[in-house]
Formats: C-alpha cells, structure tokens, sequence
C-alpha cells in the first residue's frame, strides 16, 4: 500500500510509517481493508439520506408504535437540510463524538444556522431561526438518525445519547383574558381591513376549540360532522381523533362549508389541491398591523397558533373543566385508565366545549355576551341557531373572499 506521496514525508518518514504498517500487519491487522472501510463510511449526510428514505418507506416506527406522518418526515428534512448538514454532515457517522453533537447543539442555539431569503417558490420566502427549542429538536433528531445507524448495522454505538438539552421552557401568557380580548379586536379590525377571511376564521377555530395549527390548516370537509356535532380528524398528532363541535366553531365552518371553494380543504383555495398555506404570515400582519393601537399591539405579543391552543386550556381550566374532559377537548393521548372511561362525544364532552367556547367569544367580545348563538352559559346547552344569524352568505362576500384567497 501507498504510504505517501514522495515530497510531502521523508524517505526517512516513510520508512518508519512502513514499519509501524508491518508490524500491525505482522499482529494480525489489515491496514489496506482499514483504509477501504474509511473510504467506504457513509457521512453524516448520507446517513441522513438513508433515515429519511426509510421512514418515507413507512420503515421507522415512532414511539407512538407507528410510521411518521407526511408532515412530520417534511419538517425533518428541513431541520437536516437547514442545521444538521451545514454543521456536521460531511464528517463520517462512525468519527462522530458527543463533543461534536454538543456544538450542534450550541452553534443552533446561538442562531449560526439562521438564515432567510427567497424560497424559490413564486413570492415565497424562508426563514430559518435558531434558538434553544429548535436545537433541542436538531439533536433529537440527530439522535434518532444515529440510533437507526446502529440497527442498520453502520455504527456501534449512538454518541448523542449523552448529551444533556435543555428542559423545555413552558410557554405561559401572563394575561390570557387580556390576550383573548386584543386578538378579538385585531381579528374584528383584519376583516373590517379586508384581510383574508381564511386567516382570521382559522385563528378563530384555534382559539374556540384549541385545536393544533396543523389541525386547523389540514381541516378537510370530509372530516366535518355537522349531524353528529364532531369534528372526525383522521390524522393528527396522536393518530385519529374525534373533538366536540360547539356551536360557535360551527356557524364559522358552516359558512366555509356552503362558500365551498376547495373540494377538499375547508381553509383551501379555489383551484388548488392543497390548504391555505399564508395562515403564519398573516398572524404577523394581525397581531401588529398600523391600524391597531399600541395597547393591542403589546397584548398581543407572542401570539401564535399554538398560545391559540394554551389560551383556550387556560379559559377552560378557569371555568372549572376538568382534566379529563379537557385533555379530550384537546385531542391528547390518553395518559390514564381513568380516562379510557369518557365517551369522545357525548353530551358532557360537548357541553364543557360549549362552555369555554362562550367563555372564550366573550372574553373576545370584550365581555359582551353573545346573544345570537342561542348558547346557555351556566349548563353549556345549545340550541342550534341560523347560519344567517351570524354569517351572512352573500353574493359579494363570496366573491370578495375569492380574490382575496387567489391574491393572497
């Protein structure tokens, strides 16, 4: 085997390299086969390759006992295309030590792999941000990467097992009473503004249900039972899921329902065969729009889909629901036998989601009651009300949202 090139070692430098070669070889090593394995060695990058093919595959099985979702392996492919590569992906797997997934850990932290600009995509842009709940997530990732390595036979042992993350800050509204009131302003003021109907009536549906983002967005017609008053989600984070439909979400996707502009969206655009995807810009442009005063603007700050989700908890947790009716309202994974014992929809279920969705509309309202839903606050029965009541669906809304969705 070649041990340098002439010029770069000493005769005299090569002569010992040889040595040292011959006696491993001599003591039973394969210097040659060592050297063809190394060349061989997949990097971190190809690592990341295989993983994401095999759990496209349906191949890697989470701990929920299931294959990932299509928006899951989609959010991974953005955190080893945006952090892990450019960081370590040209090292080889087999060389990767604890030290180097803790610089991972920290170079994400810090925001080294943030970064924004044109998506590609016709008005589109990207915007990668950094920060300790994006890093822990990378090195999760990265761990499960390593850990299929092992299976697959290409690495013995996985390093990011022990690497400490940080412990998940909770997110917490100081004011959520304040919070609800301000967003029922600016969402009042965005339609009066002429902005997206989509984008405030699925903040809307957010906050009166606490469904997640990617709930809200993914919301399919077929999915919607107005007989049974339930929304049958057919995947979600913890798999299936059937929630309560109170009546205030009901007129809002009723509504959606009759303007019929997607055939399989509720919150789709006219044409398209995928969901209204401007719903996070135009949080942004809600929350901290120049018509609003600044008392709003600062009440709002840190509003996102997800506080929508802690917001609604939070008035139901007030008001007296209780853990297991609301962790059903919520869409959880049963974590107890006790909670095996509540029907999905039943009229209990369905009388806590009324509750805190009057509770909610209120507080959004800014303490107003609302009357025209025909809702009793203190026993959260219903009576079903006219759409028209609260929704008009005229000729000239209907076009009005039209433009503004294929615009937007």
């Amino acid at each position: 085997m070649t041990i340098a090139q002439h010029g770069r070692i000493t005769c005299e430098q090569a002569r010992d390299e040889a040595k040292r070669k011959l006696a491993a070889v001599t003591l039973g090593a394969d210097p040659r086969a060592e050297r063809d394995a190394t060349r061989l060695a997949p990097t971190l990058s190809q690592l990341c390759a295989d993983y994401l093919a095999a759990t496209e595959a349906g191949a890697i099985i989470t701990r929920r006992g299931k294959a990932k979702s299509a928006s899951t392996l989609l959010i991974d492919r953005g955190r080893i295309r945006n952090h892990v590569e450019p960081l370590l992906g040209k090292k080889l797997a087999r060389d990767l030590k604890a030290s180097d997934v803790r610089a991972l850990l920290a170079a994400v932290t810090i925001g080294k792999t943030a970064t924004s600009g044109p998506s590609g995509k016709l008005r589109g842009r990207i915007d990668v941000e950094g920060g300790k709940g994006t890093a822990k997530k990378a090195v999760t990732l990265v761990s499960a990467i390593l850990t299929y390595g092992v299976e697959a036979g290409v690495l013995t042992e996985t390093v990011a097992r022990g690497v400490r993350l940080p412990a998940d800050g909770k997110r917490e509204v100081s004011d959520p009473e304040g919070m609800l009131r301000a967003l029922g302003l600016a969402l009042d003021q965005a339609d009066e503004h002429g902005e997206n109907r989509f984008a405030t009536d699925a903040i809307r549906v957010a906050v009166l249900t606490g469904m997640r983002f990617s709930e809200v967005i993914g919301l399919r017609r077929s999915e919607l039972r107005f007989d049974y008053r339930a929304i049958r989600l057919e995947n979600t984070k913890t798999g299936q899921s059937t929630r309560p439909l109170n009546e205030h979400v009901r007129l809002v996707l009723m509504w959606h329902w009759q303007l019929h502009l997607n055939e399989t969206f509720v919150f789709g655009n006219e044409g398209s065969d995928k969901p209204y995807g401007g719903l996070p810009n135009a949080v942004r442009r809600i929350c901290t729009a120049d018509y609003l005063d600044a008392e709003t603007v600062l009440a709002l700050n840190g509003f996102s889909m997800h506080i929508a989700r802690h917001l609604f908890a939070s008035v139901a947790n007030s008001i007296g629901i209780g853990e297991i009716t609301l962790a059903a309202l919520l869409g959880h994974s049963k974590g107890s036998v006790t909670s095996g014992y509540v029907s999905l929809i039943d009229a209990h279920l369905l009388s806590a989601a009324n509750k805190t969705a009057f509770r909610v509309k209120a507080l959004m309202s800014d303490g107003v009651p609302i009357a025209k839903a025909g809702l009793d606050n203190e026993s959260g029965v219903c009576e079903p009300a006219h759409e028209s009541e609260v929704y008009e669906l005229a000729p000239e809304n209907v076009m009005s949202i039209k433009r503004r969705s294929n615009q937007q």
